[in-house]
């Protein structure tokens, strides 16, 4: 067994600590949109539970499953959700997420306490989980797995290590009992529970006449009977275990870097999580052959048994980060194993290692998102769902994956076809969304819009699918249907009988063209004087205002015209790149390239995931450029 030297422990860097401490916690709060998806399905859950007063059993927001039976393994995330969110407002979900997100980070560094890592490796250590983390802590259930999984790994080398057992393991069948409730990694931390067991059982740790074994066994029978009670409820995922390929987050590392079918618009490339993943895994495989082939001594046991979790994320990419907080304290006793000396080299490299995380973090607080991240956006359609409330009486609506909780949410009354409880679906169920989803299933959406009895539908418009993707379903064409109202996010369409008042008449407006003219020119009169309508009723509408701005431009040749209308518009909305740009393309015609220069760099730094305004600019400051 490893004997680890008594050194002064983190003595010289308490500040240092301390300070990546808040900085995380800071990086926590920011880095991450305050709402997405998630987590309005969790408040509209929680709120379900505090007006029925009992555990859910069918999943009551959609329409697209016939069987929409199911064990609910996260309500009471829901009900403390709706609890905080209730009695603070949208701020108060940052709590648990500042919370927990510390929480791991705190029993992380006790984990490395107990083998007397030195400071600048563990620091280290301690900023990259740290880093990984908020896409885990988007104000979702999955804080509470990352906390637990830290508490138990650190309970089971408390008890090998120190020969003890921590204040904290007293929580363990409590942990356990309340666990399968909150999130559904609960087998994860089951079978973490059993692995640190079976090791402590291994190597003679448990014994009977040890003063300390009888608690231990003691509390992990506990834990073993809290699984064993629920055992439907911890392991409610299983039955989609062979459907996970067509579950975005279930994918395994392959199929997320290189997705077909289904979700291929997932797309995120080669991320952070990734590539830190791989260095990881590296050099644990490295440091277990060296010990194996170099010291002449087989790695200790939990060394190898963390190359059993190292695994996992190559089956489902989800699990990356709850792996590196199981495997961070095995990573340390392989280091210690192999006698690593820090050199002045390793110093001022492990230094260079802090900086740069440092550096990244507060880049990220700045950018209020996660460099290197999988880079999604949260945004939802806040006028599109304030018109519905007023003006329609929608029961069953159709529209992006992504904002399906943000409707059923604000609006109870309502259903979506589906939510983020994708692994209780069919494929046929995802097969039919998708069909719905799409322009060229025109004859099969029809029919499957009766099938489901969809009253209305919101597609995407240009703002949106840049970001979240896109829904385009071929309503325009039903004469049935009317367009009611559009902005860049989003395209209303509603049947006649849910439509209690209309109070705008978009008849001549096509938000499906591909062209940047949203109309007929037979019928631009019309058109024209829609959104002028349109921008009465809606003041901020970038995209009334941006089809004015093309008509003036394109079809009135009418730079004056155009240059006032683009400056009020830009007043209202500065960060809206189109303005700048069309200033930018007005001072170029006049032979103004300071001006044409300076809206160009405006249009190029408001630019997000719109590569027109990232192509367009660059080529008005290339015939500015001497």
């Amino acid at each position: 067994m490893i004997v680890f030297k008594k050194l002064p422990y983190l003595d010289k860097y308490p500040l240092l600590l301390l300070l990546s401490f808040i900085l995380l916690g800071i990086y926590f709060a920011l880095a991450q949109p305050l709402m997405i998806n998630d987590t309005y399905y969790h408040l509209a859950v929680g709120r379900e539970v505090t007006q029925t007063g009992s555990i859910p059993v069918k999943d009551n927001f959609v329409y697209g499953s016939d069987n929409t039976n199911y064990t609910s393994a996260e309500w009471l995330s829901g009900l403390i959700f709706y609890f905080l969110f209730d009695q603070l407002g949208t701020y108060g979900i940052l709590i648990p997420r500042i919370f927990f997100g510390l929480l791991v980070l705190n029993f992380l560094y006790k984990s490395f306490k107990l083998f007397n890592t030195g400071p600048l490796l563990t620091i280290a250590s301690l900023m990259i989980v740290g880093y990984l983390l908020p896409i885990r802590l988007q104000s979702r259930p999955e804080m509470f797995s990352l906390t637990f999984l830290a508490i138990v790994n650190y309970v089971g080398l408390h008890y090998l290590f120190r020969k003890t057992f921590p204040l904290i393991g007293y929580s363990l069948p409590l942990i356990f009992l309340i666990w399968p409730n909150l999130h559904g990694f609960s087998p994860l931390g089951f079978f973490l529970l059993i692995f640190l067991f079976g090791v402590s059982f291994l190597t003679g740790k448990i014994q009977l006449l040890k003063p300390q074994s009888p608690v231990y066994l003691g509390i992990f029978v506990l834990s073993f009977l809290s699984v064993v009670f629920q055992y439907q409820r911890v392991f409610s995922f299983s039955h989609a275990l062979g459907f996970s390929k067509y579950i975005t987050e279930w994918v395994n590392l392959w199929e997320r870097l290189f997705p077909t079918g289904l979700f291929v618009f997932f797309k995120k490339g080669f991320t952070f999580d990734l590539l830190i993943f791989a260095v990881v895994l590296l050099i644990y495989v490295y440091l277990i052959l060296r010990i194996y082939r170099k010291e002449r001594k087989l790695p200790n046991i939990i060394g190898v048994g963390g190359l059993g979790f190292l695994v996992l994320p190559f089956i489902f990419y989800r699990l990356i980060t709850p792996v590196l907080v199981i495997i961070s304290p095995y990573l340390m006793l392989l280091i210690l194993q192999v006698n690593f000396k820090l050199t002045n080299f390793s110093k001022w490299l492990l230094g260079i290692i802090c900086v740069f995380l440092i550096f990244l973090t507060v880049w990220s607080i700045t950018e209020r998102r996660q460099i290197g991240g999988e880079g999604t956006g949260a945004i939802f359609p806040s006028r599109a769902s304030e018109f519905i409330k007023v003006n329609l009486q929608t029961k069953r609506l159709f529209t992006v994956y992504f904002w399906n909780e943000y409707f059923f949410w604000n609006m109870p009354s309502i259903k979506t076809y589906a939510d983020v409880m994708s692994q209780f679906r069919t494929l046929a169920d995802l097969e039919n969304e998708g069909k719905l989803h799409t322009p060229t299933y025109e004859l099969e959406d029809r029919h499957l819009l009766k099938k489901y009895d969809i009253d209305t539908v919101v597609n995407t418009q240009p703002d949106a699918e840049r970001i979240i993707g896109s829904s385009l379903t071929p309503i325009y064409n039903n004469p049935d249907w009317k367009l009611l109202y559009v902005d860049n996010l989003a395209a209303i369409y509603a049947k006649s009988d849910v439509i209690k008042n209309q109070p705008l008449n978009l008849s001549n407006i096509h938000p499906e063209f591909t062209s940047p003219n949203k109309y007929k020119l037979e019928e631009e009169e019309a058109a024209v004087s829609q959104l002028e309508k349109l921008l009465e009723f809606d003041g901020t509408n970038d995209f009334a205002r941006s089809q004015l701005i093309f008509y003036y431009f394109n079809r009135l040749k009418d730079l004056n015209k155009t240059k006032s209308f683009a400056e009020q518009s830009r007043a209202i909305n500065r960060t809206y790149p189109f303005y700048s740009f069309i200033l930018a393309l007005i001072y170029l015609e006049q032979n103004n390239c300071d001006q044409a220069s300076y809206y160009a760099n405006e249009s190029l730094a408001n630019t997000k995931n719109n590569k027109e305004f990232e192509t367009y600019p660059k080529e008005i400051l290339e015939k500015c450029t001497p």
